[in-house]
């Protein structure tokens, strides 16, 4: 029994090898890739991923977590397996995106081998499953679910539902060959259905599939054999289902004026939806990372043959065969979730993706490849695979980085306004204004109601001296998100400011620090208001020598312009009253930095962090000071890395600041690549925040990280 359990492994290992091969040629384009779009968000900013101390509230918690305080969902996207791979790759391989994308080509090589095995245990002949399994394999629609990172929860649920599948085959003896081990497999099944399910809620499509392969091999189900081993799958793929809903409705925010549709438009919607992605398997051509959207009208009478067309589809596949039925069922099965009549959020941006056809694609595949053998040789599909994987290859380089990624959708969607917006950006921070503002203003012109657009338009029109469309780009950012108030109105100050009306300024940069009174990164005195301020805090001194509010705020004053010798009297003044005054504390080591007083600034800052560890802002100035001080005596790589963790799992989220200090305290250890991936990050969020010094003093340190030089000198930036 052995030998021949041996054997028939051995004779399906020849065949999996070249899958496997075949799969790391054809997407060994994506290995050099960096992290794209949402990467950045879930995996780089991601700070409970990161972290080995919070694990359990990361599996607790969803992928968009960190945008809240870490302590409950800030959205829909509950993937506990998802997350435990991220937490997983993130402890092996940290930021370097390398590694994160050999997993997710491991992955994809899983599921293409688990379906040749699946195919096989099915009678399908070695040559029919092999050729299906190298076309799914390399198909360039499955492109955007390897090369994107955060995409590769479709391969990680699939590989575990096709997984279930063989162990549930066993269990309930469907192949012949094998000898049923009853429980044990059917145990590991429903838990793979489980991890499966919780890596992707798109696994609900096994449940019925494990009745619909019944049917298809007896033709007929039974209570015993079919419906009572398979009614727990059913049974927690409905349970998490309805949790998945709830949370969908509740949480995720795909809701409002976007989502709006009338039935009919939504069974438009879905019609042509159903019949789009047979067509990209069949003629992968123009495929695109954002579609372009659909304008469907139930008054077209035309529009109407796409939704009719489905049920006449199935009535002739019935007729055909109970193969084909079961295959096209299993399609639209697969697609269900994203057909339009339920609301998912990235339907905001498309009513298609590429990543959504990953299930789906075995039901049209697997028709197709069978019928091509019948009638001539499923060999002729070979020249196929190659094509594919030629298509595969060079539709991958578009991921090696964000701004390929852009330039790509924007040539192939001119009216994909989220890729304008980012684009428009990269181009203003790159120092090509022009260009950035026009792909900004068309953002703006395709969206309209789209604040995060205007907001970057505001920025890049300050840059180029515009101050009155500047105001005019901010104030309608205001107006389409109230939320943005803080940054807005900072950002009409100081363009009030350089147009001369001082009032105005001070009016609007007042109002944002009452917004946000403790971000640093608005600063009502600025400019010609920093003199004012000055003047006005040393006549109140005069009059009231001991008013500590004036002496602290005349003191950070000086701090802010580097004036440390004038900022210590003062400072030492509000220690005298006030000797457990932390922020005067914390500002006494400011100043001693500022001087060149490393040790003297080391143990201030320690001090205070004695007094409240929670000190978030003295964390980062600390572990500052110990990256990056000339003085070897003070500097400690290893402590002030140490520092910025804590710091980061404080703040509860990502911080431009914070995680410029990490950077320096990553290239200070000598760990320069993840330096300079940690740094761009932070350089990327510092210039959506509109804060043009912080992303141009990143922008420097980049340049160093990538020379495999430290930073050395430099003031703090507290947080």
């Amino acid at each position: 029994m052995q030998n021949r359990f041996t054997v028939k492994y051995r004779n399906e290992l020849k065949w999996l090898i070249p899958i496997a091969a075949v799969c790391i040629l054809v997407f060994a384009n994506s290995l050099t890739g960096e992290f794209v779009y949402d990467d950045t968000r879930q995996i780089l900013r991601n700070t409970l991923i990161q972290d080995g101390n919070l694990w359990m509230k990361a599996l607790s918690s969803d992928v968009w977590a960190f945008k809240g305080d870490g302590t409950q969902a800030a959205s829909n996207y509950w993937r506990p397996t998802f997350t435990l791979l991220n937490i997983i790759c993130f402890k092996l391989f940290g930021p370097n995106p390398t590694g994160w994308h050999v997993v997710s080509l491991l992955l994809h090589t899983c599921v293409s081998s688990l379906a040749f095995l699946l195919l096989r245990r099915w009678q399908y002949s070695a040559a029919v499953a092999f050729v299906i399994a190298l076309i799914f394999a390399v198909h360039p629609v499955h492109v955007e679910s390897v090369a994107w990172i955060t995409e590769r929860k479709n391969a990680l649920s699939l590989a575990l539902t096709l997984g279930s599948m063989l162990a549930y085959g066993k269990a309930v003896g469907w192949w012949m060959d094998d000898k049923p081990l009853q429980t044990r497999s059917w145990w590991l099944a429903l838990v793979l259905c489980l991890a499966a399910l919780l890596a992707k809620i798109t696994a609900f499509v096994l449940a019925p599939t494990l009745l619909l392969i019944a049917w298809w091999k007896r033709g007929r189900l039974s209570w015993r054999q079919d419906w009572r081993p398979a009614l727990p799958f059913f049974v927690l793929t409905f349970a998490l289902g309805v949790l998945v809903w709830w949370l969908e409705t509740h949480h995720v925010g795909a809701e409002g004026r976007e989502f709006e549709a009338t039935l009919a438009q939504r069974t438009l919607t879905a019609g042509r939806v159903a019949w789009f992605y047979p067509w990209k398997l069949l003629w992968p051509a123009d495929l695109c990372f954002i579609y372009p959207d659909w304008r469907l009208e139930p008054a077209a009478w035309w529009h109407w043959l796409f939704p009719t067309s489905v049920p006449l589809a199935l009535v002739a596949a019935w007729r055909v065969g109970r193969g084909l039925f079961i295959a096209l069922l299993f399609y639209l099965g697969a697609l269900a979730p994203v057909l339009g009549f339920l609301n998912v959020y990235g339907a905001l941006y498309s009513p298609v993706w590429d990543h959504w056809a990953y299930v789906p694609a075995i039901g049209i595949l697997v028709p197709l490849c069978t019928w091509v053998a019948k009638k001539v040789s499923i060999w002729w599909c070979l020249p196929l695979v190659g094509l594919l994987g030629f298509l595969s290859w060079k539709q991958s380089a578009q991921y090696r980085g964000k701004q390929e990624l852009w330039v790509e959708t924007i040539a192939r969607n001119p009216k994909a306004w989220m890729a304008l917006s980012n684009r428009g950006l990269s181009l203003v921070l790159e120092g090509r204004v022009d260009e950035g503002i026009e792909h900004l203003r068309r953002a703006t012109e395709v969206r309209g109601v789209y604040p995060k657009a205007w907001g970057n338009l505001g920025s890049a029109l300050l840059r180029q001296g515009k101050y009155e469309q500047a105001i005019e780009a901010y104030q309608q950012a205001l107006r389409q998100d109230p939320s943005l108030a803080g940054f807005a109105r900072k950002n009409i100050g100081g363009a009030l400011m350089m147009l001369g009306r001082q009032q105005e300024a001070l009016e609007q940069l007042h109002a944002a620090h009452e917004l946000a009174p403790d971000d640093d990164e608005i600063r009502p005195a600025t400019g010609n208001e920093a003199a004012q301020a000055v003047g006005r805090l040393i006549a109140t001194l005069d009059r009231e020598p001991k008013n500590i509010e004036a002496a602290s705020s005349l003191a950070d004053l000086y701090l802010q312009q580097n004036r440390a010798k004038e900022a210590l009297p003062h400072l030492d003044q509000v220690l005298r009253q006030q000797p457990d005054n932390l922020i005067a504390r914390h500002n006494r080591a400011i100043a001693a930095f500022q001087l060149g007083q490393f040790a003297e600034a080391r143990r201030l800052y320690e001090d205070v962090l004695a007094r409240d560890d929670a000190q978030t802002g003295t964390l980062n100035n600390l572990a500052w000071l110990l990256a990056t001080c000339p003085d070897d005596a003070v500097r400690d790589g290893s402590k002030a890395l140490e520092l910025t963790q804590t710091a980061l799992r404080q703040a509860g989220g990502r911080h431009a600041v914070l995680e410029r200090t990490q950077a320096a305290a990553l290239a200070e250890c000598g760990r320069f690549s993840e330096a300079v991936t940690v740094a761009d990050a932070a350089f990327q969020l510092a210039a959506q925040s509109g804060n043009k010094a912080l992303a141009d003093s990143l922008r420097d340190q980049i340049t160093l990280y990538r020379s495999q030089k430290p930073v050395r000198e430099g003031a703090p930036l507290s947080p």
